[in-house]
């Protein structure tokens, strides 16, 4: 997301991301829905199954050191397990832009 980078990890960061993928539902246009339902294909799709993996997985590692951080600063439950919550987002963010 654009201008996250200059923010430090940490639970201020993540909700940004967060917010920042939901609003840009509202603009998203035929290239983002067909990046959606390759992701959702590459279930299924052997083809598509490396390269979505290796996506999620930045995106999944990122969440995870917001999270890890929000843990570390008191921000976020002492017990959220990071690769649960990172998870649990990317599938509820790719979720709801299907």
């Amino acid at each position: 997301m654009p201008g996250l980078a200059d923010l430090p990890p940490g639970l201020d960061r993540l909700l940004r991301l967060i917010d920042g993928y939901l609003g840009a539902l509202g603009d998203a246009g035929v290239m983002h829905h067909a990046f959606l339902l390759l992701w959702a294909e590459a279930a299924t799709a052997s083809e598509l199954t490396p390269i979505f993996r290796e996506r999620d997985e930045a995106f999944r590692s990122d969440l995870r050191s917001d999270i890890t951080v929000g843990i570390t600063n008191g921000d976020v439950r002492p017990d959220a397990d990071p690769d649960d919550v990172a998870i649990a987002i990317v599938g509820q963010l790719r979720g709801i832009g299907l």
